[in-house]
């Protein structure tokens, strides 16, 4: 699993509250557990990047692609590590 490190904006962004439950949510709630606020790093697994690319691209609605892209642009790329 590689690690990615994170601004304090960034991480600012991921620790926004989240409304609601479904799998975005359960998502964002368990980066927040991941990241660690001190160093700023996060390891993200296969499956959370996976989900991370899930989110943000399929959907239509909802403004996941936006947060995601917002803490994870920079980190991945602007297609958030998903090819083509």
């Amino acid at each position: 699993m590689p690690w990615f490190d994170l601004k304090p904006d960034e991480i600012a962004e991921l620790d926004r509250p989240v409304v609601g439950v479904g799998g975005f949510q359960s998502l964002i709630r368990r980066l927040q557990k991941q990241v660690n606020h001190a160093t700023g790093e996060i390891k993200l697994s296969d499956d959370d990047l996976t989900n991370i690319q899930h989110f943000a691209f399929d959907y239509e609605e909802g403004g996941f692609q936006n947060r995601l892209l917002l803490i994870f642009g920079r980190a991945l790329g602007s297609q958030l590590g998903r090819e083509g």
